[in-house]
């Protein structure tokens, strides 16, 4: 019988997170069961990006593979780059993350043995936890309705096993290049959040994801607002918009799937309206509100200049 050796290659798409890509990187390099290629996105970064990965990698650039955009196109571009390359190697499986994704060193050694074990599933996922070690549930998710598509996270306690999921993030998924192939590449135009959402469910068609419970990759993402306070995020412009797509685009009941996005606008337009904590960005959030919606309804795609990345938000 020839073993299996599980040759993969890694994709990481970074912008302007120069001390958080090292480290992304190094814990790949650092794998009890290292992969064949790291192809690092680099999504037009305005730091010293460029000048770190060289100076650090230049005596690995046959292993650490660097791809500069001349523009930021978002990460939903950077996943579809990445892996268009990646599917080219020769390589049977390849992992995504972003640059915030650092992973324990037995990760894909635990991915490894629940490949061997599940010779017909085609997608694994880690288990994503926060600094202090808590669990970040909602990278793991299942759709218990599939007209308005609604999802829920994996409970802490199913992490005790390895367990099947319907939907993840990108954020230490491992696909096999079969299923690449059969399925195409994530959505280019989504700009940032939902394209792996949207990836998982168009996957879900061909193969069961299976989380591999003790594969641990270290989410080093900041809180979203500081204090428990609020906080505007002009990320959420681009939420609204592709979850929109995204649910129209995989329903089994598009009437439904109107009727649902319709209460939805409704119910938040009024929690923006009454909520105290948003009374400083009020009119900032519901132009977000409206304009994610209706762009959404219409399957306005790319970015939008008015939602980007170190923008101004004015208090009214």
């Amino acid at each position: 019988m020839v073993k299996n050796k599980f040759k993969y290659a890694s994709v990481i798409v970074t912008f302007n997170r120069s001390e958080l890509l090292i480290q992304a990187i190094d814990s790949l390099l650092e794998q009890t069961v290292p992969p064949s290629k790291i192809i690092v996105i680099n999504n037009a970064s305005t730091d010293n990006t460029i000048e770190v990965l060289t100076k650090k990698y230049s005596l690995l650039h046959s292993i650490v593979q660097i791809v500069t955009l001349a523009e930021n196109k978002g990460g939903s571009y950077g996943f579809y780059k990445g892996l268009s390359i990646a599917q080219q190697l020769d390589v049977d499986w390849i992992s995504v993350s972003d640059d915030d994704a650092i992973y324990e060193k037995e990760f894909f050694k635990n991915i490894r043995v629940a490949v061997l074990e599940q010779p017909d599933v085609e997608i694994f996922t880690g288990t994503v936890m926060l600094e202090n070690k808590k669990f970040q549930l909602n990278h793991r998710r299942r759709v218990v309705n599939s007209k308005t598509l609604k999802q829920v996270e994996v409970s802490e306690i199913e992490y005790k096993n390895n367990f099947w999921i319907d939907t993840f993030t990108f954020v230490g998924v491992v696909f096999n290049v079969r299923l690449i192939r059969k399925i195409g590449l994530p959505q280019k135009d989504y700009f940032i959040w939902f394209d792996d959402t949207e990836y998982a469910l168009r996957a879900k068609e061909y193969s069961r994801a299976l989380n591999v419970s003790n594969a641990v990759v270290i989410h080093k993402t900041q809180p979203a607002a500081l204090n428990g306070g609020f906080a505007p995020n002009w990320r959420e412009y681009y939420g609204i918009r592709n979850e929109i797509i995204t649910n129209l685009k995989h329903t089994t009941s598009r009437p439904i799937q109107y009727i649902y996005i319709y209460y939805q606008f409704i119910k938040k337009i009024l929690g923006i309206l009454m909520h105290r904590d948003v009374a400083g960005y009020r009119v900032f959030q519901l132009k977000l509100r409206v304009a994610g919606t209706l762009d959404g309804l219409r399957d306005i795609t790319g970015k939008n200049t008015r939602y980007y990345p170190g923008m101004n938000y004015r208090k009214r």
